[in-house]
């Protein structure tokens, strides 16, 4: 760590480990701080402001001053825009040096290592992935490897989310690295990219938040749960402790969670909740009619699904 910049700011040599981000400025969270990477170390402010974004952004803008032609290949260039570190101008004389906009439509695909995986270098991805020449591998940092991939005309999310399941498992066969990912949505400039890798890491850091244990996460399908993520705490923490009474907290074990979100897979269907489950379709009726009791909510009604789904989903504050 270098002095100190201004009297609250100062400079690390890398990002810390768990840093939540990039937000649509740039700027990553840790702790309380705010972080901003420059192609100098990764400047921190120990306070969130917006005159603190404001002196780290002109800071990093006189730092990055003539850096463009320090920029070797692509896959630099690729990873400075997709950090942050190349921003504006800088991001936009990067793509013209380096042709990075080609016409093609491409999306993140951000992989990272999970449990003791350990490490995922981007040689062992680059192994295993089909790429086309078009399509890039750029290291964020030890633990954060991004995929640029390149969309077909037809290719919808299911078929984004085959492919990175696919991926993840020949990964695995071949390296033992065992991966969770989160993919953006689709565009063709750089800046495009730029946002679709921080929407890639946002899928990753909310989608474990509501359903750890997945092991791909889209952006795009984690609407709700990005809506809730967003609300203050203390008004998820006041809907929250008015839904969950004692009496629901010991409803919801394991086995009566499980029913709920399966009959909502799928789609409020009894028939085939009750197939999913190897249960009787007497069996569920008899648990929603519990829930119905206990909640005063009837599943088997949209409006009341729609309402349990939220206040279930709303950020536990203890937790997060």
């Amino acid at each position: 760590m270098s002095g100190m910049l201004n009297a609250q700011i100062d400079r690390l040599a890398e990002m810390p480990r768990g840093a939540a981000g990039p937000d649509q400025d740039g700027f990553y969270h840790h702790s309380g701080q705010l972080l901003l990477p420059t192609r100098g170390g990764v400047l921190r402010s120990m306070t969130d402001t917006p005159d603190r974004k404001d002196i780290m952004k002109l800071l990093r803008q006189l730092q990055n001053a003539g850096s463009v032609q320090q920029v070797n290949d692509k896959d630099d260039a690729w990873r400075r825009i997709l950090s942050g570190i190349a921003q504006g101008s800088e991001a936009t004389a990067l793509a013209e040096r380096f042709s990075l906009e080609d016409g093609h439509e491409r999306l993140a695909m951000v992989f990272r290592p999970c449990g003791s995986a350990g490490l995922l270098p981007a040689d062992q991805l680059r192994a295993v992935a089909p790429l086309d020449d078009d399509e890039y591998i750029v290291t964020l940092d030890p633990e954060t490897t991004v995929l640029l991939k390149k969309c077909e005309a037809g290719e919808t999310s299911d078929d984004d989310m085959e492919f990175a399941l696919a991926l993840r498992e020949t990964l695995e066969s071949e390296t033992g690295i065992q991966t969770v990912i989160g993919i953006g949505t689709g565009g063709k400039t750089a800046a495009r990219m730029a946002e679709s890798c921080a929407e890639a890491l946002q899928a990753l850091r909310i989608g474990r938040m509501y359903h750890d244990g997945e092991q791909v996460y889209l952006y795009e399908k984690l609407l709700l749960e990005r809506i809730l993520a967003e609300l203050p705490a203390h008004t998820a923490a006041k809907y929250r402790d008015l839904f969950y009474t004692p009496a629901v907290r010991k409803l919801m074990d394991r086995e009566m969670t499980e029913t709920v979100y399966t009959f909502f897979r799928q789609d409020l269907n009894i028939a085939d909740t009750a197939r999913q489950l190897f249960i009787h379709r007497n069996t569920l009726i008899y648990r929603l009619d519990k829930i119905m009791r206990v909640t005063g909510l009837d599943l088997r009604r949209f409006d009341d699904a729609v309402l349990f789904r939220i206040l279930t989903e709303l950020p536990d504050t203890e937790q997060n």
